[in-house]
């Protein structure tokens, strides 16, 4: 069995935690804790929170992010991984509606990328995305 990259192990235990936004007024605090690994350190479950995310399961996996709340910032973190080259825990960069996101590599087929991420469905699961939106894989450097 392929070992899991730590940033992943931190994903799916939160996966297993179930995180998800808190409708109406209130705040998530595993999200809310989330934002704090970035510069923009929001303080509610209703800002964007993909990358936020995502910069938090690398550092607490003791993996330089690029602390930047904003999905396109990953285009430009760690290095590229060429086509065929997608591994178990690679960040995945995609475009979709209303902007950018990022996730975490799982597994692929003929439509699309499985992905674990934040701000999936407003909350930390596992989606495919098509492979139109795929705009990048990058691995820590």
């Amino acid at each position: 069995m392929e070992q899991y990259p730590p940033w992943l192990v931190e994903a799916l235990n939160d996966l297993n935690k179930v995180v998800e936004e808190v409708p109406g007024p209130g705040n998530n605090p595993d999200i809310v804790a989330y934002h704090h690994y970035t510069a923009l350190d929001a303080k509610d479950d209703a800002t964007p929170w993909c990358a936020s995310t995502m910069c938090a399961w690398l550092e607490r996996a003791r993996v330089r992010s690029p602390r930047s709340a904003a999905a396109a910032d990953f285009r430009h973190w760690g290095v590229e991984l060429g086509d065929g080259e997608q591994r178990l825990g690679c960040v995945v960069v995609m475009t979709r509606p209303g902007g950018n996101h990022v996730a975490l590599y799982l597994d692929e087929d003929d439509n699309g990328v499985y992905c674990l991420g934040g701000n999936q469905d407003d909350k930390v699961c596992i989606r495919r995305y098509s492979w139109d939106h795929i705009t990048n894989f990058r691995w820590p450097n």
